[in-house]
C-alpha cells in the first residue's frame, strides 16, 4: 500500500489525468479547497472530502483551483501490476513485479493480424 502526503502548489494538480487498470487509489482532503475531476465531471472539493477511486474506474486528477495550498493523503494498493491509462496523452504505463516500466504512445501499438 502506497501512502502519500501531499502539498499541491495553486494551480497545480496531484498528477495528470488517469485511470488505474488494476489498483485502487483513494484521497483524503485535509486542508483547502479545489477541483475533482472524475471522467466528464468536475466536482468543487474541500477539507473532509473523500475521493474513491475503483479499479478500471474513470480517469481522474485532482487541481488546486484556488489561492492556498491544497493538502490531501492520497493512497493506493501498489500492486505488483498494473496498467495506468493517461488518456489525454494517449499514452499507457506498465508496471510488473513492482517496477515501473516504460510509457507508451498508443499511436505506436499495432493490433495483431
Amino acid at each position: 500500500m502506497g501512502f502519500h502526503l501531499i502539498e499541491v502548489p495553486i494551480g497545480s494538480a496531484t498528477c495528470a489525468f488517469h485511470r488505474h487498470l488494476c489498483e485502487e487509489e483513494c484521497i483524503y482532503i485535509l486542508e483547502g479547497t479545489g477541483t475533482a475531476r472524475i471522467g466528464a465531471t468536475v466536482l468543487q472539493v474541500e477539507a473532509g472530502d473523500f475521493i474513491a477511486y475503483p479499479a478500471g474506474g474513470q480517469a481522474h486528477d485532482l487541481r488546486n483551483t484556488r489561492s492556498s495550498i491544497l493538502k490531501c493523503i492520497i493512497v493506493g494498493q501498489r500492486l505488483d501490476f498494473d496498467i495506468v491509462d493517461y488518456p489525454e496523452q494517449a499514452r499507457q504505463l506498465y508496471r510488473a513485479n513492482g517496477e515501473k516500466g516504460d510509457l507508451l504512445d498508443m499511436a505506436m501499438i499495432v493490433p495483431c493480424q
